[in-house]
């Protein structure tokens, strides 16, 4: 509803205002780092003192000078970018559900595309 009631370029600050808490971790996935849900969600976090992970591509775009940690693709071709953007999640993932460290409270909060974890 966020998207048709108020608009799609708020469609993931509205949640990280609403459920984010300091000390959180966001972690976007953006192609160029333009998009401007992306930005707002990223502005979202820095107001609640979060830190945001970007993974990035064609430069970063506007993103990469918001993000805390901005990991860039050198590449201009989405599905090359999208291909790299994928391997974190599969190390990350395989460590949590293998090691069971990665995530330690098994406090999370799920947005649509975002996932923030208290660690």
């Amino acid at each position: 509803s966020i998207g048709n009631d108020i608009g799609f370029e708020e469609i993931y600050s509205r949640q990280i205002k609403a459920l984010g808490k300091e000390g959180d971790l966001l972690i976007i996935c953006s192609t160029s780092g333009k998009s401007e849900n992306i930005i707002n969600a990223i502005k979202s976090a820095k107001e609640k003192k979060m830190f945001s992970i970007g993974l990035l591509g064609k430069g970063g775009g506007m993103a990469k000078e918001l993000v805390d940690l901005g990991l860039i693709v050198p590449s201009e071709r989405t599905c090359r970018i999208q291909e790299v953007h994928i391997f974190p999640f599969i190390l990350w993932f395989t460590r949590c559900t293998t090691h069971g460290t990665l995530i330690r409270t098994g406090h999370s909060r799920c947005f649509s595309m975002f996932r923030i974890y208290r660690i």
